[in-house]
C-alpha cells in the first residue's frame, strides 16, 4: 500500500512538473491569440447618401413638407441623422454633375452630396462635404430677397467615432 501511494505521488508529480514546463507555451499561445484578435479589423469605407422622406402635406395650407436624413453604412454597421427640422416643398437630390456646375446654391464643388428645395418664395440646400476625414452637413436657405443662400454648419460625423 505504501508503494503504491509513493508511486501515485511520483506520477501527480511527474504530471505536474510535465503541465508547468508546457504551461508558458500555452500562456504564450493564448497570448498571440488574443493579440490578434484585439488588433482591429480595417473598417470598411462608409457609403454616403441623403435620404429624402416625404411628410403628409399640412391640412390647412396644403404645404409639402419632407424630412431630410444622413445615411452612412459599411458592411457591419449602419445608422443615420435626421438633418434639422422638415424642409418646405419636395426636396430633390442634386447629381453629381449638378454639383459641379453649381451657380444657383453657392454649393461646393468638392461637395460629396446635395438636396435642394423651394416652396413659397422660400429656398433650402443641404450640401455633405468630406474635411479631415469627417463628414460636414451644412443647411442654407435663402428667402427670395436675399442675394444667395446663407449656410451653417449643421452636424459633424466622424466615421472614426462610429461603433463597428
Amino acid at each position: 500500500m505504501l508503494k503504491s501511494t509513493i508511486f501515485c505521488a511520483f506520477v501527480a508529480l511527474a504530471l505536474a512538473a510535465c503541465g508547468s514546463k508546457d504551461a508558458p507555451a500555452a500562456n504564450n499561445a493564448a497570448a498571440t491569440t488574443t493579440t490578434a484578435a484585439s488588433t482591429p479589423k480595417p473598417k470598411e469605407p462608409l457609403k454616403i447618401a441623403l435620404d429624402i422622406r416625404p411628410l403628409p402635406e399640412d391640412t390647412t395650407t396644403g404645404t409639402p413638407s419632407a424630412e431630410i436624413y444622413f445615411t452612412f453604412s459599411s458592411d457591419n454597421k449602419k445608422g443615420e441623422f435626421r438633418i434639422g427640422e422638415t424642409f418646405m416643398g419636395a426636396p430633390n437630390l442634386l447629381t453629381a454633375e449638378e454639383i459641379a456646375t453649381d451657380t444657383q446654391f453657392g454649393i461646393p464643388k468638392e461637395a460629396k452630396l446635395a438636396a435642394s428645395t423651394f416652396w413659397a418664395g422660400l429656398g433650402e440646400c443641404v450640401y455633405v462635404i468630406e474635411k479631415e476625414g469627417k463628414y460636414v452637413i451644412y443647411r442654407g436657405v435663402q428667402d427670395e430677397g436675399m442675394p444667395k443662400y446663407e449656410y451653417k454648419e449643421e452636424k459633424v460625423v466622424d466615421p472614426n467615432k462610429l461603433i463597428y
